[in-house]
């Protein structure tokens, strides 16, 4: 028997009809006899129509499907597969749930065997609901085992693929002027260079008053000193 391999994919088309698109998908789907998991339409940015989809299909029909799929895009923007192998998971449930079947089986037997015998009848009782508390938790292992192998059958029969539909976006021209020439830009840019050159230009100023200030006191006061001391002198030799 072969291996038992869940297959998933996800792709990105760029359509250039997203309706019409999703239109051939459904059909895509039918024809393959798969069905559709959920699917939702949404607004770009540009205000334009775009589509979310995941379909099971058929895993024997895994490779058809992608194929017929990527012909339905203008550009396939990104695609992924993958497997996984559960065969080994699958035959560990398989031997789990023989395992318990036979328990279950024990359990019927013992009760049969405790129902037929002969003695106190309380003790009779307590062993009868006490086989009866053990086979229903080795029942309730069994169904969990086989819900597991259930979801484990369907999920490896039908592969799953989850589409995203985006519309075709018309392509901008490129501007004439470079991207790089920009004369406003350029003239606010020295604007703001002379701005910081005339405040440096104030600050050195400040900076030069504040600290020749006691100089110029000095020399001030001793100028002062030597015309006050000529004029009397002057004075004295007249």
């Amino acid at each position: 028997e072969g291996r038992m391999i869940i297959s998933t994919a996800q792709l990105t088309l760029i359509v250039n009809d997203v309706a019409t698109t999703l239109e051939e998908v459904w059909r895509l789907v039918e024809r393959f006899q798969g069905y559709t998991v959920q699917s939702k339409s949404y607004r770009t940015a540009t205000d334009n129509l775009a589509a979310s989809v995941t379909i099971r299909v058929p895993s024997e029909r895994f490779g058809e499907v992608l194929a017929e799929l990527r012909k339905l895009a203008w550009k396939v923007q990104s695609e992924s597969t993958s497997g996984e192998d559960v065969t080994d998971q699958y035959v560990d449930l398989e031997a789990r749930l023989r395992a318990q079947k036979a328990t279950e089986e024990e359990l019927l037997a013992l009760l049969r065997e405790v129902r037929q015998s002969e003695g106190n009848a309380q003790e009779k009782a307590e062993a009868i609901l006490s086989i009866y508390q053990r086979l229903g938790e080795v029942r309730t292992q069994i169904e969990q085992i086989q819900g597991q192998m259930q979801y484990l059958e369907k999920m490896s029969a039908m592969a799953t693929i989850t589409l995203e539909l985006l519309p075709r976006e018309p392509e901008v021209e490129k501007p004439v002027v470079e991207e790089g020439f920009n004369p406003l830009r350029t003239l606010r840019d020295a604007a703001r260079v002379l701005v910081q050159v005339f405040q440096g230009l104030v600050n050195v100023l400040i900076w030069v008053a504040v600290v020749a200030l006691p100089f110029w006191v000095v020399l001030g006061l001793l100028v002062f000193l030597w015309v006050r001391w000529r004029r009397r002198r002057a004075v004295r030799k007249m």
